[in-house]
């Protein structure tokens, strides 16, 4: 929503921000790190608009809390779903992506300020937007990232000489 170029961006923006679907992206997140996944490039799957696994997982939070009806007048009822074994797995990931934190104003005017310009552009070309805001969040004292940790999570990207 911080690099929203107007009205109408915002609000499709605040209305996905709110769809419980949409939250669903990371629910995989710990699969994805258990398989290795350790930078952006390993990630990206997780957010990818063709994948139905943010659907996967409303459908069971559906099964697991209604009743409902299907083809052949086939009913499903809560206590005939097995959860038992991903349920463990669910809470870990809210505990992890859940974690409080604050994010400050200047934070936020950052990230607009250096990946507004580039929101269209190529991954890339955003990959350096988002170097150049850690370097200057490290400059202003808003982050304990090392460089080292950055420059691995972004992956291959042609980081910017620095001064």
């Amino acid at each position: 929503m911080a690099i929203a170029e107007d009205e109408k961006e915002y609000q499709q923006l605040w209305k996905a921000y709110r769809s419980h679907t949409k939250k669903n992206v990371l629910w995989l997140f710990g699969e994805f790190i258990q398989k290795g996944a350790r930078n952006l490039d390993d990630l990206r799957p997780l957010v990818d608009t063709e994948s139905d696994h943010p659907d996967l997982l409303d459908q069971m939070k559906q099964l697991c809390i209604y009743t409902d009806c299907f083809t052949n007048a086939k009913w499903s009822s809560p206590d005939e779903v097995e959860v038992r074994d991903l349920a463990p797995y669910l809470v870990k990931m809210a505990q992890i992506l859940g974690k409080p934190g604050v994010v400050t104003a200047e934070e936020v005017e950052l990230w607009r300020k250096h990946l507004l310009p580039v929101k269209q552009d190529s991954m890339k070309t955003q990959k350096q937007a988002v170097a150049a805001w850690y370097h200057e969040m490290k400059l202003l004292g808003l982050t304990e990232a090392s460089p080292e940790e950055v420059e691995k999570f972004l992956g291959p990207y042609s980081a910017p000489k620095q001064a």
